[in-house]
């Protein structure tokens, strides 16, 4: 059978823990103010959440109107039902908590009945003595309380307490009522100071039938300082918004509850996120992830889950995902790339870019990246040793170099020292990523065979491989032909369609802007074929703008408030963008520069002008919105901005170092990025500044004119050269600082700067 214990208890043995774990934590910290401090705030998030999970068993009990009980308590007559508890009545003494005394607790090594019942014994006896303070609990520790509370899995009350919150035609009233049962609950027991005046509920009417005979003047009464209270006792804003507007929403402009579910729905949304809820964001904060996008997501997992179930068929399977840009195209296909991930699927992603003359170096350059990750991945190496020629693997370590480091016995076998050294030239290299473009058809046919080959032995079953092609619309048609070979034909494969016993798996995920890709447009005639064969299975995803439900949820975690707190932004915002997530992101920061939407200290949140919001004109495309955005960045910064666009979508470590040899400006040039970062323009992966969007880079590089943009390529391009004798020894890969200056000067030249 299950435990019971009265709320009111249930408050007392939670604030215990409270009280233990603060003095447990200040015991190990010893007399540091900022860690006591820190620890004390733990300790108050800690009982807010315990408070919330109960709060939430509550609210669904009222939803329900049962008792919890017998079936004859939960059918008493109509007449029991409409006696309605006054005002001063509402307790937390009216309900009790139920714990399972099941043996499911965090840890499967605690007996958590016996926990259970020796924390509610010992707590019993205590109350029962009445010895004050929780802390005298010395037989059951931190753990053992926290074993006991987490097990709470309902709350219960009578009948007649019951019903007195469904107060037919007064439904105001119940939610004024249950607003002071909250505030005990989360107030740790303690009840709201009632102002005596009484005042006439502004949305029931004058019936006193149906509010039990009793006047609605007498039901709800005016509490003053409600927020301020709660504040004061630690308990985090958006809980005191709720409670606040429950109990009187014309409080500091509240926005009072439509019904019981509403208040369900908010307090689940809080518990569901106390990362953001539990807080005072006073930023707005973009780290909410994928919003909006779980229709899409689950088709890409329904892909994935095809290519592992049917690995050894003859017949592969393409994903691509269309849209305008900022519908989160690229976003989305990171976010399954990771969720693969973990789950044992290597991956090889390219992100192709308008700046790259060769895309072909860009896809291999992605492929090489995974192949150096390999490097503790015996099976797999082995694998590629047994399947793939000692010719072939040579061939592919001028395009792969981490097969020189991976395979090195199998060079030194087939080519001589000398020939070593020729593969690690940057003329060679760079003549060699010509000849892959211009060779014979023969020639790249073989490539092509290899490259199958490579991918078939490098994906298994047990170890999937994810291909992402990002922006296709930028490859040109020595990648689209690989591509191409890779997807639709088998001569590499033996007429099983197994390549040395061992099924290929792997699955090609590609991403382009739809209103970029016309009938003229060179993708355009690969999509046809690729929809017409008979072996490639295709999947397309459109991604428009999101709904207008999931822009709200994205506003409403971006400025930590409630759903029902950010619909009057969320109208406004949606007609301005269409639900488009770039341009909601740019559209909310614009906001905040001109100063229509702040975060008001004393209130605690964010508040706005939505009359300002509601009439701003806004017209032109999503770039013209960024680059008003990059405006109210400082000079210097743009500056930064402007040289790094025209890199394309990020910029590597290695090119700073080559385009500033001198340390002081080096630094001056990342202390700006660094700056631009802080803006939510840019961020930093590792070793790169990158565009947190394309859009962003094109508005950037678009601030420059035809001539400023020619002139910033050309001293690139010079500059990165002329630095080069000088690293002959340096761990840099001069190969790729090589490639990329000659493209700046090549950028240079066909915007009109001439050998002079």
């Amino acid at each position: 059978m299950n435990h019971s214990l009265g709320l009111d208890n249930w408050v007392a043995l939670s604030a215990t823990l409270e009280a233990l774990h603060l003095r447990n934590a200040n015991g190990e910290l010893g007399n540091n103010p900022t860690h006591a401090h820190g620890a004390k705030i733990e300790a108050r998030l800690a009982y807010a959440e315990r408070a919330c999970k109960v709060a939430l068993l509550l609210l669904r009990r009222l939803k329900t109107g049962t008792t919890g009980g017998t079936t004859e308590e939960n059918n008493l007559s109509g007449a029991a039902r409409r006696r309605s508890l006054q005002v001063d009545d509402i307790s937390i003494e009216r309900f009790s908590v139920s714990f399972t005394p099941s043996n499911q607790g965090e840890d499967p090594t605690v007996d958590t009945r016996d926990t259970i019942e020796r924390v509610l014994g010992y707590f019993n006896a205590i109350r029962s003595s009445g010895v004050p303070g929780g802390c005298n609990i010395s037989t059951v520790g931190e753990a053992e309380i926290k074993c006991a509370l987490d097990s709470v899995i309902d709350v219960t009350s009578t009948a007649d307490d019951l019903a007195s919150f469904h107060t037919t035609g007064n439904q105001s009233d119940g939610l004024h009522k249950l607003g002071i049962l909250l505030y005990q609950l989360f107030a740790r027991g303690e009840s709201p100071q009632l102002d005596r005046g009484d005042r006439e509920d502004p949305v029931c009417g004058d019936s006193q039938e149906d509010n039990g005979g009793q006047s609605p003047r007498k039901h709800i009464q005016h509490l003053s300082g409600v927020s301020e209270s709660l504040s004061e006792k630690g308990v985090p804003v958006s809980l005191c918004r709720l409670v606040t507007d429950l109990i009187d929403p014309t409080e500091e402009g509240g926005t009072p509850f439509n019904s019981l579910d509403e208040v369900c729905e908010e307090v689940k949304q809080i518990l569901d996120r106390p990362d953001i809820f539990f807080h005072d964001v006073n930023w707005l904060d973009f780290s909410s992830g994928l919003i909006g996008r779980s229709e899409e997501m689950q088709r890409l997992h329904d892909a994935a889950a095809s290519v592992q179930m049917g690995a050894g068929e003859l017949g592969n399977r393409l994903v691509l995902l269309k849209g305008f840009p900022g519908a989160g195209k690229s976003y989305l296909a990171s976010n399954i790339q990771g969720e693969l991930a973990e789950s044992g699927w290597l991956y090889a992603q390219t992100k192709f870019d308008r700046f790259v003359q060769n895309p072909l170096l860009t896809m291999a350059s992605s492929f090489d990246e995974l192949l150096a990750s390999l490097e503790e991945e015996g099976d797999i190496l082995e694998n590629l040793e047994a399947v793939m020629s000692s010719s072939a693997i040579v061939t592919l370590s001028e395009w792969l170099p981490s097969l020189r480091q991976l395979f090195p016995h199998i060079l030194r076998r087939v080519i001589s020292d000398e020939d070593l050294v020729s593969l690690a030239n940057v003329d060679q290299r760079r003549r060699r990523s010509n000849d892959m473009t211009s060779s014979s058809e023969s020639a790249q046919s073989r490539l092509h065979y290899i490259f199958r080959k490579f991918v078939s032995a490098l994906s298994s079953p047990d170890r999937p491989l994810l291909i992402v092609l990002d922006d296709l619309q930028w490859a040109d048609n020595s990648c689209l032909d690989l591509i191409s070979s890779l997807l639709m034909d088998f001569n590499h494969l033996n007429q099983f369609g197994i390549a040395n016993d061992t099924p290929q798996c792997f699955l090609v995920m590609g991403s382009y802007r739809e209103n970029e890709v016309d009938s003229t447009h060179m993708l355009s005639s690969y999509l046809e074929t690729f929809e017409r064969s008979n072996t490639l299975q295709v999947t397309n995803i459109q991604l428009d703008g999101i709904a207008k439900s999931d822009t709200n949820l994205m506003i409403s975690e971006m400025l930590g408030l409630s759903l029902r707190l950010t619909k009057s932004l969320t109208d406004a915002v949606q007609a301005k963008t269409l639900g488009n997530p770039l341009y909601i992101h740019a559209f909310m920061q614009s906001l905040v520069k001109e100063k229509l939407l702040v975060h008001s200290v004393a209130k605690k949140r964010w508040i706005w002008d939505i009359e300002a919001i509601q009439s701003l004109s806004v017209q032109g495309s999503i770039a013209e919105v960024l680059t008003r955005k990059i405006s109210y960045i400082p000079h210097d910064t743009q500056e930064a901005l402007k040289v790094m666009s025209t890199f394309g979508s990020q910029i590597r470590e290695e090119y700073i170092h080559h385009l500033y040899p001198l340390q002081e400006k080096q630094q001056e040039f990342r202390d700006r990025l660094n700056a631009a970062v802080e803006e939510s323009v840019i961020e930093k992966i590792g070793s790169k500044y990158k565009f947190v969007h394309d859009m962003v880079q094109q508005a950037v590089y678009e601030l420059m004119s035809p001539q400023e943009r020619a002139e910033c390529h050309l001293q690139n391009g010079v500059k990165m050269i002329s630095v080069l004798s000088c690293c002959k020894d340096s761990h840099l890969d001069l190969g790729l600082i090589t490639f990329a200056a000659i493209d700046h000067i090549n950028i240079a030249k066909s915007l009109g700067v001439t050998d002079s």
